[in-house]
């Protein structure tokens, strides 16, 4: 994968903790209204963070 692609995955990684993060602040003064939104973003972050690392770690 070259670098401009991991880049981009990188950005998109980011975003997505972003907003899982603010999502969790929502959260907390909504007692778990949007539990199927937090489980998708999460699960999303999840899998981008290890096609990163998976990437990352090939390029040792």
């Amino acid at each position: 994968m070259n670098s401009t692609m991991l880049f981009i995955l990188t950005v998109v990684s980011m975003a997505i903790w972003v907003m899982v993060s603010r999502e969790s602040m929502g959260e907390l003064k909504d007692k778990g209204k949007n539990t199927g939104k937090m489980m998708t973003l999460i699960a999303a972050g999840s899998l981008t963070t290890i096609f990163l690392l998976v990437s990352l770690y090939q390029k040792l």
